[in-house]
């Protein structure tokens, strides 16, 4: 075995583990985020306009929308006004999905808040989890396994 393949199979393995770990302190940062760890805290709040935005997408099995929202609500007497629908405000859903959504929002609506308690400015209907972290999750073992299989194949060819 040429040793500057063996050096090379090495440099990429090491490089997949490291891609995998910092995926996995992703996915770590994202949960946390979701779970509404930190210091967030729940009020009432009000909501002042709701509607749904069509996305640009070409897949022919439905249309994707965004819940838009603005809402109002107080910490500690300060007004303020959101307009994120839930922690990671750019998601998109099925359009029936999004009627049911407006159903329950309605302007008008009282709906309990989630704000930071570091930064009330900062605020969600709904504290979720990202959808992205599946993904991450199925990335992270994928850089495991290949930098796995770039420590052993110099060993078998």
């Amino acid at each position: 075995m040429d040793m500057q393949v063996l050096l090379w199979c090495w440099l990429a393995a090491f490089g997949a583990f490291a891609l995998g770990f910092w995926t996995r302190s992703r996915i770590k940062r994202e949960r946390a985020a979701a779970s509404g760890s930190g210091n967030w805290q729940t009020v009432e709040g009000v909501i002042e306009e709701s509607h749904l935005e069509a996305e640009d997408n070409s897949e022919s099995w439905g249309t994707k929308v965004q819940p838009r929202v603005r809402y109002a609500y107080q910490v500690n007497g300060t007004a303020h006004t959101g307009t994120n629908p839930t922690r990671y405000p750019e998601f998109a859903i099925w359009e029936e999905a999004g009627k049911k959504w407006l159903d329950a929002h309605p302007v008008g609506a009282r709906v309990p808040v989630h704000y930071d308690a570091a930064d009330p400015a900062q605020s969600a209907l709904v504290l979720n989890k990202s959808q992205a972290s599946a993904g991450y999750m199925m990335g992270e073992w994928m850089m495991y396994a290949i930098g796995a299989f770039l420590l052993v194949i110099p060993f078998i060819v």
